[in-house]
């Protein structure tokens, strides 16, 4: 049992992590300034592959380690959930790229729905924590 609490606080403390990030970078990159000087998005590239990144990963590694633990592997439930974690996943490597190009090209424009994507998030992640503790059979 203090393997399953300790995976799960690790799982915890990474989510928290991965989420924080996605809406800042959705802040970022969806209201990106039109006078932004080169070099200006470095430090938050270093951040995004340092931390958020690798707190993506670490999402996926301890979920799935807790899935396995539990036996929920197969329930429809965390089929749903892990659907929506993939999007997450999808649109975090997406704004990877976006702040990529900010940073490289000065006169790039990300695309009009990323200014929505923190709603997106925000939305996923909540489905995602109510499929969690409620844990629906469907």
């Amino acid at each position: 049992m203090l393997l399953y609490s300790s995976v799960r606080m690790l799982h915890i403390l990474a989510i928290t992590t991965w989420v924080l990030g996605l809406l800042l970078l959705s802040s970022t990159n969806g209201f990106a300034s039109a006078n932004r000087q080169p070099g200006s998005l470095a430090g938050l590239v270093r951040w995004n592959r340092r931390l958020v990144l690798p707190a993506m990963v670490l999402t996926w590694v301890f979920g799935l380690v807790m899935a396995k633990m539990v036996g929920w592997l197969g329930q429809p439930w965390l089929d749903v959930k892990m659907g929506l974690v993939a999007v997450l996943t999808v649109l975090q490597l997406w704004q990877t790229r976006v702040l990529g190009r900010l940073a490289r090209d000065v006169d790039y424009r990300p695309p009009g729905w990323m200014g929505l994507s923190g709603a997106l998030a925000f939305l996923l992640a909540v489905m995602v924590i109510m499929l969690a503790v409620v844990k629906p059979f469907f």
